[in-house]
């Protein structure tokens, strides 16, 4: 008998990729768990999980105002509003910085994602009849997830697979910066296009997000990833889903 779920999250990214999807979602999966330690990821959905709801929810177009994708934008925004607008229904969108970390207030992606995504779902759930009141709570379960300058400033903290992977694959090339990074974390969020910066690029992502993944220690560091972790304990109804997920209540200590 199949364990009845209590919440889902749709988790969207800019990354088209093919293991785009996948590799933020074991980023949230880590993450939560810094949220609530023992949460059970499989009371959970995690969605879109099929690849025609992937494509049809990728990121890449969100801040554009081409014509010509309009219709995906406006479909988008709706699925968002209407996640939003379920029980226990969570949205969490990934978005690049696209800058520094010292450079962060001047992120333009951080200011489009207010306009074009935060205020256009505002727009249809209150078009949905929902009071003023209502819309903003139900938009405290819409997460942006903000790696700074991009997801690979993340990924890359993983550095015993990154290692690995330069003296298998690699010809040894990078094994020393990444060691400099496993000394100094927090320098990854200050690396400009830190995917140009290595041998690996954007193509080990999903094995740099896998298991023995340096959560705790990525948090410590102060940056992006800290910030976004924060963000996550600080909504108020996904930490109380999380805790329900492990049998308790917040406050509550494991049987």
């Amino acid at each position: 008998m199949a364990t009845a779920l209590l919440g889902s999250l749709l988790i969207i990214t800019e990354d088209s990729g093919a293991d785009g999807h996948a590799t933020i979602v074991a980023v949230i999966k880590r993450m939560l768990q810094l949220v609530v330690p023992d949460y059970q990821t499989h009371r959970l959905g995690f969605e879109p999980k099929d690849a025609q709801a992937q494509r049809a929810l990728q990121g890449t177009g969100w801040k554009s105002k081409d014509p010509k994708t309009q219709a995906d934008r406006v479909t988008a925004l709706r699925t968002i509003a209407t996640k939003l607008g379920r029980k226990e229904g969570f949205v969490l969108f990934h978005i690049d910085g696209d800058r520094t970390w010292t450079e962060r207030s001047s992120s333009e992606n951080v200011g489009l994602f207010k306009a074009r995504v935060i205020e256009l779902v505002r727009k249809l759930l209150l078009q949905s009849g929902r009071s003023a009141q209502e819309a903003e709570i139900r938009l405290l379960r819409l997460l942006p997830i903000v790696p700074f300058y991009s997801i690979e400033a993340w990924l890359f903290q993983h550095t015993e697979v990154a290692i690995r992977l330069c003296r298998e694959r690699y010809q040894g090339r990078d094994m020393a910066r990444f060691e400099a990074w496993r000394q100094d974390r927090a320098a990854l969020d200050d690396i400009e296009q830190p995917k140009d910066a290595v041998c690996l690029r954007s193509s080990h992502n999903l094995e740099c997000a896998g298991p023995g993944y340096p959560a705790q220690a990525v948090f410590e560091a102060g940056r992006s990833y800290t910030e976004c972790v924060l963000r996550l304990q600080g909504c108020a109804e996904l930490e109380a889903l999380l805790y329900a997920t492990a049998g308790r209540g917040k406050g509550e200590h494991p049987e």
